[in-house]
């Protein structure tokens, strides 16, 4: 038997319908994304369809069940991604800001843009000096 785990939607999943790929149910209202364990393959299921994949609710569960055992793990992997972002988003502001320490010295933000010919000009500066670190 496959393993599965419930993962994030994708961003562009909105964009479109989706159809549960284990039963066949077509344009599902939620669904849930799904990626197997074995090969990294993510597709979008229904909630009793995924909560059954899941190993959450017995084959013989009602929708209604499988709902409420999904509700935990999407709200954990949401607060998982929140958490990422918010990681994300401290790492970029404090490269941010040892650019304009390093770029043009010590003082406040506003003394540092006009240093660096306005906030524009910094945050090009900036994005360049990131894309010769990335090449």
């Amino acid at each position: 038997m496959t393993n599965f785990k419930m993962i994030e939607a994708p961003k562009d999943a909105h964009l479109r319908e989706h159809d549960c790929k284990i039963c066949g149910h077509e344009r599902l209202r939620k669904p849930v994304w799904l990626q197997s364990v074995e090969d990294g393959v993510h597709f979008p299921a229904g909630a009793r369809c995924a909560a059954i994949a899941l190993q959450l609710v017995p084959a013989t569960a009602k929708q209604k069940e499988a709902e409420k055992a999904l509700k935990p793990v999407a709200e954990r992997i949401a607060a998982e991604a929140r958490a990422a972002a918010y990681e994300e988003h401290k790492r970029e502001a404090a490269a941010w800001e040892a650019f304009l320490l390093a770029s043009a010295g010590p003082g406040s933000m506003q003394d540092q843009f006009e240093r660096l010919g306005g906030f524009s000009a910094a945050r090009a500066a900036y994005r360049a000096a990131n894309e010769t670190k990335e090449a």
